[in-house]
């Protein structure tokens, strides 16, 4: 359903055993009715003028891959922090980490092109210790203190992180981006 004008998704609301959905480049605002659609484990919203805040999607929680690039989007939720391994949000106005903080299942993350300065409310998240993290923060106004400490220490525990001056690509063959 990508690249078609699509502005109402309220149809979609009686589908739900609905499992992928992919609605990228269309003319959406308002991807709240999908918040019934509890079944849902791919939601690729990337490319439409989104409101500001979609906390609505909260409900989604079966989510495992979660597009929400290039929205406009401003604030992250806790979008299913049980389930969601995926999230791609790059090129949006987001500022705060907070809300991924208890997330267990993170292992892709994008946020390119934000307005991140931080990653000190994600240093003691939960989905660290599982796998190895493909993190992409690159674009991003970061503090000295991310780039000198925060990153390389991540780096130094495996992982794979992206950013404005300062990364390493840790993970192995079949993890990460």
């Amino acid at each position: 359903m990508s690249v078609n004008d699509i502005v109402d998704v309220a149809p979609l609301v009686d589908l739900p055993a609905l499992k992928s959905l992919s609605l990228d480049s269309n003319a959406l605002v308002d991807p709240d009715p999908l918040a019934g659609l509890h079944g849902l484990e791919s939601l690729r919203l990337g490319l439409n003028p989104l409101k500001p805040d979609i906390g609505a999607l909260v409900e989604l929680d079966a989510l495992v891959d979660l597009g929400i690039e290039f929205t406009g989007v401003t604030a992250l939720h806790a979008f299913a922090p049980q389930t969601l391994s995926q999230l791609s949000a790059a090129g949006n106005a987001i500022v705060d980490l907070g809300p991924l903080a208890g997330h267990v299942a993170l292992s892709h993350i994008d946020l390119r092109s934000n307005a991140l300065t931080t990653l000190q409310p994600l240093l003691a998240a939960p989905f660290w210790d599982s796998q190895c993290v493909d993190l992409n923060l690159a674009d991003n106004p970061l503090d000295a203190d991310v780039l000198a400490e925060q990153i390389p220490a991540l780096c130094a525990q495996g992982e794979s992180i992206q950013g404005s001056g300062a990364g390493c690509l840790a993970c192995e063959e079949g993890e990460g981006f």
